[in-house]
């Protein structure tokens, strides 16, 4: 069976988002988290029957329960808080809470 990255994948993306100075800009974080790395948040109407399923499936067997369950409340809490960060912010001011 093929190895899947997902964990170190998500790992490498949440120590960048934790990082005082991440090598990619928040938006590509950001991008990276809700569009390439958390399969349980992407739409599955947008997948073929039975893709997104298969993928969230593959995704969750790659983490504990409670490693799930702490990416789950990462990701509803990233969702209730990107909304007050404004697009254009550079990381520097985001961590200084100077915007």
């Amino acid at each position: 069976m093929k190895r899947l990255h997902y964990r170190e994948s998500v790992v490498s993306l949440l120590r960048n988002i934790a990082a005082e100075s991440p090598g990619e800009s928040f938006e590509e974080l950001v991008c990276g988290w809700f569009d390439d790395l958390y399969l349980p948040c992407f739409d599955p109407d947008e997948c073929n029957p039975g893709v997104h399923e298969k993928g969230v499936m593959e995704f969750n067997n790659c983490f504990h329960l409670k490693e799930l369950q702490a990416l789950e409340l990462f990701h509803r809490t990233f969702c209730e808080q990107i909304e007050y960060i404004p697009g254009n912010i550079q990381y520097q001011e985001m961590t200084t809470n100077q915007y």
